[in-house]
């Protein structure tokens, strides 16, 4: 019995220390296409950083996404004290679209403009919150009922902030980012709400 729980810790800190390896592998990426070639006049320095604005502005989201996503990645694990076959793959669920964030950052920092790019970026946010509310109904089961349910109103703002911008981006993706701001509400307010 005993040597079960240990197995099962063991088993629960491998898959925290590998999944906080993909966040932050996915942050550090993020800065990967930040680059001052050396020799530049003040100038061009200046025009150079101008030209590097977008860059540093989808670099500086897509970190608040990533970090926001890995915070609640913690807590979510945080009261599960084994993992099952089906939570190894609903993690996985989870770091799939993670992974595939620096990439769709760096489509928004070049092509923010367009559609494709806007419609990208937010379905793979959309993907990382719907794999997360997948997660947190798996391993939230034993919970109290309160808490599942404060737990989903931390979590839904992301995919429906993100969803909700797709087909504004269809008419104008330069107003689509907007929509992400829902994904800023705090968890309480809704629960609040949802409580009546």
């Amino acid at each position: 019995m005993e040597n079960n729980q240990e197995e099962s810790q063991e088993s629960l800190g491998r898959v925290l220390a590998f999944s906080d390896g993909v966040f932050a592998i996915a942050i550090t990426i993020l800065v990967l296409n930040i680059d001052v070639p050396p020799g530049m006049t003040p100038d061009q320095l200046g025009e150079h950083l101008r030209d590097l604005l977008p860059t540093f502005a989808s670099a500086a989201l897509s970190f608040a996404v990533i970090g926001r996503f890995w915070m609640a990645h913690r807590e979510l694990l945080a009261p599960v004290r084994s993992v099952s076959a089906l939570g190894l793959w609903l993690n996985l669920l989870i770091l799939a679209p993670i992974v595939l964030v620096p990439a769709a950052s760096q489509l928004m920092a070049e092509y923010g403009d367009q559609t494709v790019s806007v419609v990208l970026y937010a379905l793979t946010i959309a993907a990382a919150g719907l794999a997360e509310l997948a997660c947190w109904a798996h391993f939230s089961r034993d919970l109290p009922r309160d808490r599942v349910r404060r737990g989903h109103a931390d979590i839904a703002p992301v995919p429906v902030a993100f969803l909700i911008s797709i087909p504004v981006a269809l008419v104008a993706p330069e107003w689509a980012p907007f929509c992400w701001l829902i994904a800023a509400v705090p968890g309480g307010f809704l629960w609040s709400r949802l409580r009546g």
